[in-house]
């Protein structure tokens, strides 16, 4: 097997797992954003009831996140 059969195979292979719809579904819409906010204010207002430090506050909020995308692996 050549090369560009291992390519062909690899990407046929993406495409099958891809059609799962038990594993991954197709998104119109990037949720990311607004769920990061409604988790800032719930730790927000964890933190100023006292209830957690501020290194906790820091680590569950202090990121940019992105939504996932599908990365194959060839092997």
């Amino acid at each position: 097997m050549d090369i560009m059969d291992g390519w062909a195979d690899y990407i046929t292979k993406l495409k099958g797992e891809m059609s799962d719809s038990d594993t991954y579904a197709e998104v119109t819409v990037d949720k990311t954003k607004s769920v990061q906010n409604k988790v800032k204010k719930v730790v927000d207002n964890l933190y100023k009831r006292g209830s957690i430090e501020s290194d906790l506050r820091k680590y569950m909020t202090g990121y940019d996140g992105t939504s996932g995308k599908l990365q194959g692996n060839p092997k």
